[in-house]
């Protein structure tokens, strides 16, 4: 990394500062503009179509998105709703959109949530390498510094980070920005179509947020 990028404020986008409805493509185009340095380029969609099988890296390695979104409805903006959208390009039967409803309900919990999915799904489909293309700037910027801040305490949400680790300890996993707004319009569709959905079950709940912690060693991650 940069020195500009080490330079930057270890903070999660405010949630106070969200907007009625928030689109989280909107919310990467925004802070991309800002610091296009800080990540690494990844495959456009004109080059993805040259791959042998579409929508797989040069090393014929699975892509998937992941995007959150939320929406703040009612006078006061009190009720909230957010949903997680998963979209694999070269095998879309496996993609997944749905209500996420743990408190506090915010738009980065949303989207690390998105990558807890897209992990689980590849590990069940036994792959060993994925390229997984997020929405999640906040994950980005602080998954390069281990989740700490400057003063070395931990980031908002460090339990679903402990989680990420967890599932890459069994995958390789290669962390890139979704700039593809094509194939980010598809996983934003599943999350908007998971808002629609009924609230979990208590039962359902509990299974999807089991095992949330780690010691998070020997993963194989990276930037």
């Amino acid at each position: 990394m940069s020195r500009k990028v080490s330079k930057r404020k270890s903070e999660i986008i405010p949630e106070k500062k969200l907007s009625p409805v928030v689109s989280s493509r909107a919310t990467l185009e925004k802070v991309q503009k800002r610091s296009i340095d800080m990540f690494i380029p990844e495959t456009s969609s004109a080059d993805s179509k040259n791959c042998a099988s579409k929508n797989l890296s040069s090393d014929d390695v699975p892509i998937v998105y992941t995007c959150g979104v939320l929406h703040v409805e009612g006078n006061e903006k009190k009720y909230v709703k957010a949903g997680c959208g998963v979209y694999w390009p070269h095998e879309q039967g496996l993609g997944i959109g749905r209500r996420y409803n743990f408190y506090p309900i915010t738009l980065v919990r949303c989207q690390l949530q998105a990558i807890i999915d897209a992990l689980q799904q590849a590990v069940n489909q036994n792959y060993r390498n994925i390229v997984l293309r997020t929405d999640c700037v906040s994950f980005l910027v602080h998954h390069s510094r281990q989740w700490l801040k400057a003063n070395g305490s931990y980031v908002r949400y460090h339990d679903q980070y402990l989680r990420i680790m967890d599932l890459c300890k069994d995958i390789k996993v290669k962390f890139q920005p979704a700039n593809d707004r094509v194939a980010l319009s598809q996983a934003e569709a599943l999350a908007e179509n998971g808002v629609c959905l009924p609230i979990p079950s208590r039962r359902s709940q509990k299974k999807m947020y089991d095992s949330k912690t780690s010691n998070a060693t020997g993963v194989k991650c990276s930037l």
